[in-house]
C-alpha cells in the first residue's frame, strides 16, 4: 500500500475515502478497498494516490486530508 493511502487510513473513520475536485467542489466518497487496488495497480508514484475524474467537471479529484 502507498504510504499516502496508509496516511488517509489513519485519518478515516468510514470504509471510504472522500476525494474532492479542486475545480468545482465536488466531494464523492470511494470505497476504500477501490482506492487501495488502484493504488496497488498503478504503476505510478506510490507516494500519491489515485485520482479520479470528476463528473461535474474536467477536473481530477483529490483526497481530503
Amino acid at each position: 500500500m502507498g504510504s499516502m493511502l496508509k496516511k488517509i487510513k489513519k485519518n478515516i473513520k468510514t470504509d471510504y475515502v472522500t476525494f474532492i475536485c479542486p475545480k468545482c467542489k465536488t466531494k464523492e466518497d470511494i470505497p476504500f478497498d477501490v482506492v487501495d487496488m488502484l493504488d496497488k495497480c498503478d504503476g505510478g508514484d506510490p507516494k500519491y494516490p489515485p485520482r479520479f475524474d470528476c463528473l461535474v467537471c474536467n477536473g481530477k479529484m483529490q483526497p481530503v486530508y
